[in-house]
C-alpha cells in the first residue's frame, strides 16, 4: 500500500514597493519551509511599487497559509493572498 499525496499549484500575489531586498526574504520563506518554487514574476504597477507572483507547489495548504501571513509581516509589502 502506498500513499498518495496529491500536490497541488498555488500562486502566492504580494503587492509591494519594488526592491531586491523584498524577493530574497519571500525566496528565504520558501527555503526555509522546504518549497520548491515552480517562478517568481515581478510586474511593475507604478513608479516604485509592483506586483509578486509567486508559483508552488505543495500538498499543504497550511505551510501556503503561513507562507502568505508572514510576506504580509513584512513592512514594505502592503497585501499578499493566494489562490490554488
Amino acid at each position: 500500500m502506498t500513499l498518495y499525496m496529491k500536490t497541488k499549484k498555488f500562486t502566492i500575489t504580494a503587492i509591494g514597493k519594488h526592491r531586491l531586498d523584498i524577493l530574497n526574504r519571500i525566496s528565504a520563506l520558501y527555503l526555509q519551509k522546504q518549497i520548491p518554487v515552480e517562478s517568481i514574476v515581478f510586474e511593475e504597477t507604478e513608479k516604485g511599487k509592483g506586483k509578486y507572483q509567486i508559483v508552488c507547489c505543495t500538498s499543504e495548504e497550511d505551510s501556503i497559509k503561513r507562507i502568505v501571513n508572514q510576506i504580509c509581516n513584512i513592512v514594505d509589502i502592503s497585501k499578499a493572498s493566494y489562490k490554488i
